[in-house]
């Protein structure tokens, strides 16, 4: 039987914070060395991704019967936008962390459709609660309409990640081989297989009679690119506001200055399409309620993955650790 080999010594006090670092050689037989990417799995998520989760649970489920025990008219008028705003944040962090995490596509695609649809069932229980009448055609609409929006959403991300090189990793996983896995040809065919399942589905989203007719799929066919569109627009600048950036201050007052650009241009759009007789001041200010939430969201989310030392590196990124702080 072979001695056992050594740790090997040094001549610096424990603690001291200026002594050369230990080789992380594998010695075999030895316990092997986990890096922070394979330690930080979602498997086993921290106790912030649990609250996080049963945080947005428990708004879905609350948010419902909430904005209809107002009566009529049904609530204030931020309360609706502020709705819809934390639910397209809670789609773009999952679109997030899909796109962007280790492992094979076919288990983070089935982890993502789990918190989804977790969530989504949320919020079905919550109109069950608060307003029972349209509980099953907006159940229907959701549950079959949600995988395209939902590619619609990732869309642009995935463009991001494969063909102009955003990354997004732990900071002491960059250029640590295979940290960074490109996709096979199974993650392909399951993306293919997914995309077609997604535009299946929503055949099934109404039950209204004659649906799917031809003006149904037009619309359908505007609403995919323009939602992948605002995805675009949105997404990827909070993005970098919040893990490229050194302090993540500053990336919160870039972010608050482009919202409010994004609000007002939203208006200017608005008040083109629409006569100002055909949308009042109450829908405007749902309209802002809508993007703040939203960018509260998903920057609260992403805020929380950056304490966690996850950071985006760019292609001009040349030396990753030290161009980028961890505050």
């Amino acid at each position: 039987m072979s001695d056992p080999i050594a740790a090997p010594q040094s001549d610096y006090p424990d603690g001291y914070p200026y002594a050369p670092r230990q080789s992380k050689t594998v010695v075999p037989g030895s316990i092997p060395i986990v890096s922070s990417s394979q330690a930080w799995s979602v498997l086993e998520p921290p106790l912030g991704e649990i609250l996080l989760l049963a945080a947005g649970g428990a708004f879905n489920f609350l948010i419902v019967p909430l904005v209809t025990s107002f009566g009529s008219p049904p609530s204030p008028p931020p309360l609706i936008g502020v709705m819809y705003g934390v639910f397209a944040g809670q789609l773009g962090g999952l679109s997030v962390w899909l796109v962007w995490s280790r492992g094979g596509l076919v288990k983070r695609l089935a982890i993502y459709c789990l918190l989804m649809y977790g969530l989504l069932l949320c919020f079905l229980v919550g109109v069950l609660v608060g307003e029972p009448p349209s509980a099953r055609d907006v159940a229907r609409a959701t549950a079959f309409g949600l995988p395209l929006v939902s590619l619609s959403v990732q869309l642009p991300l995935w463009l991001l990640r494969s063909y102009l090189g955003w990354e997004i990793m732990k900071a002491d996983d960059v250029g640590v081989p295979g940290s960074r896995r490109a996709l096979s040809i199974g993650d392909i065919l399951a993306g293919t297989t997914l995309a077609a399942i997604a535009i299946s589905a929503v055949r099934f989203a109404s039950i209204v009679s004659g649906y799917p007719k031809l003006s149904d799929w037009i619309g359908w066919t505007i609403a995919v690119p323009s939602i992948a569109g605002v995805s675009l627009v949105s997404l990827p600048p909070i993005i970098f506001c919040t893990l490229w950036l050194k302090h993540w201050r500053t990336g919160l007052w870039l972010l608050m200055a482009y919202s409010v650009a994004a609000t007002g241009v939203t208006m200017i759009v608005i008040r083109r399409i629409y006569p100002p007789s055909a949308f009042t001041a109450r829908e405007l200010v749902e309209v802002v309620g809508l993007i703040v939430a939203f960018a509260a969201t998903l920057f609260g989310t992403l805020l929380l993955a950056r304490a966690r030392g996850v950071k985006l590196k760019l292609p001009t990124d040349l030396e990753f650790s030290h161009v980028r702080g961890r505050n």
